[in-house]
C-alpha cells in the first residue's frame, strides 16, 4: 500500500497542477476575448463622425452639381434658340441653293426643321 501512495501522491499533484493550469489559461483567454467596450465605442463614434462629414460633403456636392446642371440646361436652351434665329435669318438672306455648313451631330436634331433643303 505504501507503493501506491508513493505513486498516487505525486501523480495527483501533477494532475491537479495540470487542471489548475488549464483553467487559468482558459480564464485568461476568455478575458482576452472580451471586447474593450469603451475603446470599441470610441472607434465606432469616430467612424460614424467621419461618415457623417463625408455624407454632408456629398450632399453639398450634389447640390452644386444640380445647380450647375440647371444652369447648363438654361444656357443650352438659350444657345439653341439663338442658333435657330441665326439659321432662319441666314436662310432668308442667302441666295437659293447656297449651302449651309452642317451643324454638329449633337444638335442636328434640334435644328432639323431649319436645315431642310426646300427653302
Amino acid at each position: 500500500m505504501d507503493d501506491w501512495t508513493v505513486i498516487l501522491g505525486p501523480l495527483g499533484l501533477i494532475i491537479g497542477a495540470a487542471v489548475t493550469g488549464y483553467f487559468a489559461v482558459r480564464e485568461r483567454r476568455v478575458e482576452h476575448e472580451k471586447p474593450d467596450w469603451p475603446t470599441y465605442s470610441e472607434r465606432l463614434e469616430r467612424r460614424v463622425d467621419q461618415q457623417d462629414k463625408k455624407i454632408d460633403e456629398l450632399f453639398e456636392l450634389v447640390g452644386r452639381l444640380r445647380a450647375d446642371l440647371e444652369s447648363e440646361k438654361r444656357l443650352s436652351a438659350v444657345v439653341l434658340r439663338y442658333l435657330r434665329q441665326v439659321l432662319a435669318w441666314a436662310l432668308d438672306q442667302l441666295p437659293a441653293g447656297t449651302p449651309i455648313p452642317p451643324p454638329p451631330a449633337e444638335i442636328s436634331a434640334e435644328l432639323r426643321d431649319y436645315l431642310q433643303e426646300d427653302r
